[in-house]
């Protein structure tokens, strides 16, 4: 059993050999949930109906003012205006800010998860999973709800200073620091 990192650079690989030595010794490889194909259209519109809003709640409303004009401040250097987002939820921007995190930290390569379903389906090893697609999707599109303002805020602070806070957590996890 071990933690997985979702997006790693690909100076991260090799993995850590406990890695390999458990995937080596297990009959089956259970992950958090089944990876998603690219080409998956419906999970895929699936995903982003359940990451909008389906009432005449929007961002802009469930935000208070001061929150919603941090977010869009964060957005404008990458040419994103706020209100094109308007519809969707806090889970489905905080994903679009971590897409740009990770992006511009140069961290945004295949993670542990991808990694070995890739080489259990390649060797033919059985594959279960913890969770269903469609709860990893509610999960996402949900968080936040309740409390928005201090999620968005959290997650600006967070990824105020991004590549430093990922590398030293992917540093930690690389030796199995769980402070």
């Amino acid at each position: 059993l071990g933690g997985t990192v979702h997006f790693l650079p690909e100076s991260a690989f090799p993995l850590p050999p406990a890695f390999e030595t458990a995937y080596q010794a297990t009959d089956t490889l259970i992950l958090e949930t089944k990876l998603p194909e690219p080409g998956d259209t419906a999970l895929q519109a699936a995903m982003m109906q359940a990451m909008g809003y389906q009432d005449e709640r929007r961002l802009s409303t469930v935000l208070s003012t001061d929150v919603y004009q941090k977010v869009a401040s964060y957005f404008a250097p990458y040419g994103v205006q706020l209100q094109q987002l308007d519809a969707y939820k806090p889970g489905f921007i905080v994903l679009q800010m971590l897409g740009l995190e990770l992006m511009k930290s140069q961290m945004a390569g295949e993670g542990v998860d991808a990694y070995f379903d890739k080489k259990a389906q390649a060797e033919g090893k059985p594959r279960g999973y913890l969770e269903s697609v469609e709860s990893q999707i509610q999960l996402l599109a949900n968080m936040g709800e309740g409390y928005e303002d201090a999620f968005m805020m959290m997650n600006l602070q967070q990824f105020g200073d991004f590549k430093t806070y990922f590398s030293a957590a992917i540093s930690a996890w690389r030796v199995g620091d769980m402070q």
